[in-house]
């Protein structure tokens, strides 16, 4: 079954941090924004085929629009828990 997705009518959530994880059965991977925090499992055979899909798109990305710079790693979402507690936003 080869269902098309319309990607622009997903809804988007700013990723600030992943964390992965596996055993030899499964591959265990987490995406945090703001305070809240999804966590995600597949077969290593499907993360295989996610890591590629993300690799080529990076690929034509870089070719687009310049190489990025791993060194700045510690990039901070522009929307922060303590904004939303505090009410500034």
């Amino acid at each position: 079954m080869n269902n098309k997705i319309d990607i622009n009518k997903l809804p988007k959530i700013h990723i600030d941090t992943a964390h992965g994880a596996f055993n030899k059965y499964a591959m265990f991977f987490a995406f945090s924004s703001g305070q809240s925090t999804y966590a995600f499992s597949t077969s290593p055979l499907q993360m295989k085929l996610f890591i590629k899909l993300f690799s080529d798109n990076m690929e034509v990305y870089e070719k687009q629009f310049g190489k990025i710079d791993m060194s700045e790693l510690d990039i901070i979402s522009p929307i922060q828990p303590r904004d939303i507690r505090d009410g500034k936003r």
